[in-house]
């Protein structure tokens, strides 16, 4: 749903203003990622049904989404069309090629920052619950909203930098800031554990922005709703698979070790998209 809703922000804009709906963007995925775990964790806290209730919340929310959805007044040429028309027109593998090598970059910042949002996402709380000692399950939910408030936040305040600053800035902090959660975690540290958890935040917020820019930037405009949809399923595929392998890491060799693991993947892939950003010049003439 992001991807194309991302894209009808604009098409439903009547000056077609792309800031405009990708601060609104912004701030609609960062009050779902907020509200969602602060939901779950109330649910768990309060003992109130918790493996039901928050997806009975999302199931209403779901169809009074579809509704209004269904009532809305769309414009005549769509995104769904847009995305037809620059599949027809020039073919995929084209369409790829015309986008060029800072497309491929925006793709990778995504996966890499989506792979630190599915993580802390995914895993978080487990993390701050068994590593760092925080047994609430309550509290550890909102180290998980803390996570998406600062990850929103950040991209809200840093519009005004370049794409290139944006995307390796915010791909090197991960990096330091998850080595940071794992030393927190060597030290037992729920204060160092939830400062490194706020700057993880920050550099997703700025390396998944300055992706998603770039990716939107590097499109052709017949094919952009196709290759930022892409970008976003190419985001959701870093979201899914590392996450998954963390969680084999976990239950071989311990959460430590998990967390450990992704820290140093995020490092290393930091490190090559800065490296490839630095010297593309579609990045680096930003």
């Amino acid at each position: 749903v992001m991807g194309p809703a991302t894209a009808a922000l604009v098409e439903l804009d009547p000056k077609r203003d792309g800031k405009k709906a990708a601060v609104i963007a912004t701030v609609a995925i960062t009050a779902g990622g907020t509200l969602g775990p602060i939901l779950s964790g109330a649910a768990l806290a309060l003992n109130a049904a918790p493996s039901v209730t928050p997806y009975i919340v999302l199931a209403v929310a779901a169809v009074v989404t579809a509704i209004c959805l269904s009532r809305t007044a769309w414009p005549a040429t769509s995104p769904v069309v847009h995305l037809s028309v620059g599949i027809a027109t020039d073919g995929f593998g084209r369409t790829l090629r015309n986008a060029g090598l800072p497309y491929v970059i925006a793709c990778a910042g995504m996966a890499l920052a989506w792979m630190v949002g599915g993580t802390f996402v995914g895993l978080g709380p487990t993390f701050a619950r068994h590593l760092i000692g925080i047994h609430s399950a309550a509290l550890a939910g909102l180290t998980v909203s803390a996570f998406q408030v600062v990850a929103g936040t950040s991209q809200l305040l840093t519009r005004s930098m370049t794409l290139k600053r944006m995307l390796v800035g915010g791909a090197i902090l991960m990096g330091l800031s998850l080595l940071l959660c794992t030393l927190a975690a060597a030290m037992d540290s729920a204060v160092i554990f939830c400062l490194g958890t706020v700057l993880t935040g920050a550099g997703f917020g700025c390396c998944f922005a300055g992706s998603a820019a770039l990716a939107s930037r590097s499109a052709p405009p017949h094919s952009r709703a196709t290759l930022v949809s892409l970008a976003y399923a190419v985001g959701y595929i870093g979201n899914l698979l590392p996450v998954v392998a963390l969680g084999a890491i976990a239950d071989d060799l311990g959460l430590f070790d998990a967390m450990a693991a992704c820290a140093l993947a995020t490092t290393i892939g930091a490190a090559g998209i800065a490296a490839a950003a630095w010297r593309v010049r579609g990045v680096s003439a930003d």
